[in-house]
């Protein structure tokens, strides 16, 4: 499913209007900051995005989020969670006064993995939220700014319905 949804979100990048072609408004970026799942502590965030304005006011990307936290509520030495975010995105830019600022939606996988001593549990459940961003240009090629974002999944093969808030810097290359 994975191959299917980067496979067809690459397609589409690239059948574009005329006026998005010449805006060359493809992008890849990082981003670093701090994540903050339901049950776990928060922790250090980090990933990247690649993407690409389809017109001067929406776009498309694909996005990976990387987080490792203890889980203070079990009180068990050795007791960790890796939180790994994957999946497609839907943005729309504002323009005018508000220039650089974006709202758009994710749609991915949340892959959760729980470690204690002598035993390891995985699980990837789909995950929708909506983001905020903001992307200053520095010039035409980079850009700084933030991205905030909140992920929620389901309850999932009796695991309870989880939510990741991310609050993230971002660098970005424009070509």
């Amino acid at each position: 499913m994975k191959t299917k949804l980067v496979l067809i979100l690459w397609s589409l990048m690239f059948c574009l209007p005329g006026e998005a072609k010449e805006m060359s408004l493809t992008y890849a970026g990082i981003f670093a900051g701090a994540g903050s799942p339901s049950n776990s502590d928060a922790g250090i965030t980090f990933g990247g995005t690649f993407g690409r304005r389809m017109t001067p006011d929406f776009g498309t990307g694909i996005y990976y989020t990387q987080l490792s936290s203890t889980i203070s509520a079990l009180g068990t030495a050795g007791t960790s969670t890796k939180l790994s975010a994957y999946g497609v995105e839907g943005n729309y830019y504002l323009t005018g006064d508000m220039d650089g600022m974006v709202i758009g939606m994710k749609l991915g996988l949340l892959s959760r993995t729980l470690q204690m001593t002598g035993m390891k549990v995985t699980a990837t459940p789909l995950s929708v939220g909506p983001k905020l961003a903001f992307d200053h240009k520095l010039d035409s090629k980079v850009s700084v700014g933030f991205e905030a974002n909140v992920l929620f999944q389901g309850a999932n093969n009796g695991q309870e319905a989880y939510s990741l808030i991310n609050m993230l810097g971002a660098l970005k290359l424009w070509f």
